[in-house]
């Protein structure tokens, strides 16, 4: 995968180059009818495409950096601290509704000898991508309101070691607008995990985040986000069989950030984040780095 991603890298940079350096040779001409109809025909395709990023370096505990993470009471965990990347590529089929696939991975900086031997080892690791399609329902000058449906495909270790097939999705994007400087987002999303028969496992996620913006000028905002999981997870038949409207907690998480905008298409927010109802204090706040970009249009 490191050496197909790599090749694809260098042959992208050969072509832009030749590219380039072939544009430089034409004579300054008028424009031939051929070359206009090749810019019509791409401009036709790329006109409806839009690329977004967003990074999440989630680092260690307050109170001590580390090379690896920390649960919420403190104690150290194998995994190691990297930057979570998502890549989104939005095709609009029309003005309200957008196909979506987000490839996603883990840049792995930490240490990884404490990783388990069934572990993914590798310093760039696969999660898995991310298949949607997103429909606006409602827009006006105070409230937005779109749906999303997705199937996140297994490309990561861990979901295909586990027997898992999929993750089909359904969620719920609601954003107000109050005023010009406030901007609140409600979203809550059910995932239902698909199994292979053999592995004899049923699981169902429901989470439901809030994230408040107050937006103080183009460059700097504060973001506050509190984001809670419920689950259902247990064997499909026998003894550890669960009933289907049993679920209990999984996650629950506070954090606070201040975000900084150098231009209109890159914003930096630093964050502190709390887990799962523990006292705030230096050994079980976490801290971390997300980054949004928009890469095209």
């Amino acid at each position: 995968m490191k050496f197909f991603l790599l090749n694809f890298l260098i042959l992208t940079y050969s072509l832009l180059a030749f590219s380039q350096s072939t544009t430089s040779l034409r004579p300054p001409s008028a424009t031939s009818k051929t070359q206009v109809d090749q810019t019509s025909t791409l401009e036709k395709y790329t006109k409806n495409v839009s690329i977004r990023y967003f990074g999440d370096l989630q680092g260690s505990k307050l109170s001590k950096w580390d090379d690896n993470t920390y649960d919420y009471q403190g104690n150290k965990e194998s995994t190691p601290v990297g930057l979570w990347n998502l890549i989104s590529v939005r095709y609009d089929l029309t003005k309200k509704t957008r196909f979506v696939a987000s490839p996603r991975f883990i840049t792995v900086f930490g240490d990884r000898n404490e990783l388990r031997e069934d572990d993914d080892q590798n310093v760039v690791v696969n999660d898995d991508w991310l298949f949607a399609v997103v429909q606006s329902i409602y827009r006006n000058d105070k409230i937005s309101y779109r749906i999303r449906l997705s199937h996140r495909h297994p490309f990561s270790k861990d979901s295909q070691d586990s027997g898992q097939d999929s993750i089909l999705e359904w969620q719920n994007d609601l954003t107000w607008f109050p005023n010009k400087n406030i901007v609140v987002l409600f979203w809550n999303n059910y995932r239902y995990y698909v199994y292979e028969e053999r592995t004899n496992q049923r699981r169902i996620r429901i989470n439901q985040t809030t994230l408040f913006n107050y937006i103080f000028t183009d460059k700097w905002k504060v973001q506050l986000m509190h984001s809670f999981d419920l689950q259902h997870r247990g064997a499909v038949s026998g003894d550890n069989e669960k009933p289907l409207n049993y679920f209990e907690k999984y996650k629950h998480s506070l954090a606070a950030g201040v975000g900084y905008s150098p231009n209109r298409k890159l914003s930096f927010i630093p964050y502190v984040k709390a887990l799962n109802d523990q006292a705030v204090t230096k050994d079980t706040v976490a801290f971390g780095l997300w980054i949004l970009s928009s890469v095209y249009h």
